[in-house]
């Protein structure tokens, strides 16, 4: 059994070639960061060797580590051939966490501007709960701060994939 990318990712930004190079070092780093997958991070990979640091370039062992792992793991069509990874999930979650949020912002605001309070008491704990139209608010205000924080890493990630696609190999 080969050892998870990520790990592979963290001996690559410790080989010779990336960390005499700081766009590289730069480039690997965004990688680690903005990749949760392992077929996101076979992707990034591919584009990485295939656009900016041949692979020939870098260290014996942990070459034959990273192409271990694609071979392994059966991530050829991402690191080889380009196939661009689902990205289907966290655009899901993005518009998710979008649409709840401005849903509890809209009731909090519509809850606020009607002076809405609700009061409840529980009979088996003798407690009483205040509902206000602030709470609304700020459960909807905490998922779209969620929501644009998960927008700007996909941007992120975006620009990333477009400077590994759009820069060329000075090696």
């Amino acid at each position: 059994m080969s050892e998870p990318l990520s790990k592979i990712i963290s001996n690559l930004k410790n080989s010779n070639t990336i960390k005499n190079n700081p766009e590289f070092f730069k480039d690997i780093k965004a990688i680690k960061k903005y990749c949760t997958t392992d077929q996101s991070i076979a992707y990034f990979l591919g584009l990485f060797f295939r656009h900016k640091c041949p692979l020939n370039t870098i260290e014996p062992k942990i070459r034959l580590a990273i192409m271990d792992n694609i071979q392994s793991n059966n991530l050829n069509q991402y690191f080889n051939e380009g196939k661009k990874y689902s990205d289907l999930s966290s655009t899901i979650l993005i518009l998710l966490f979008g649409i709840i949020g401005l849903l509890f912002l809209f009731m909090g605001i519509e809850g606020i501007s009607t002076n809405e309070t609700t009061l409840s008491s529980h009979n088996s704990r003798l407690s009483t709960t205040a509902d206000t139209a602030i709470g609304k608010v700020f459960v909807g205000v905490a998922f779209l701060i969620g929501a644009f924080w998960s927008l700007s890493y996909y941007f992120q990630r975006k620009a990333l994939e477009k400077e590994l696609l759009t820069t060329e190999s000075n090696i």
